[in-house]
């Protein structure tokens, strides 16, 4: 596997785990189903105000050129799931 294969694979990874402490998913809902009882997804309890949703540049794309200043990167601003703060 070459080096850059490696490096997407492991941070795939790195954010399914992110987004399971985000979720609160852990080994004991392994093979859950999520169309059940036990997992489902719901509407958010609050709406969230368009003014708190921050736009930024993706981390780690310089590589991408005319694409690495785009502001592809979205998230609630204050959430302290995010890694890194623009």
């Amino acid at each position: 596997m070459k080096f850059l294969e490696k490096f997407l694979v492991i941070n795939i990874k790195i954010q399914l785990m992110k987004l399971c402490i985000a979720l609160v998913i852990k080994k004991e809902h392994y093979g859950e189903d999520l169309c059940g009882n036990r997992i489902w997804i719901s509407p958010p309890e609050k709406q969230i105000d368009p003014i708190d949703i921050v736009s930024a540049k993706r981390i780690g794309i310089d590589y991408a050129k005319e694409y690495s200043d785009k502001l592809w990167r979205f998230y609630i601003k204050d959430n302290k799931y995010v890694s890194r703060r623009s």
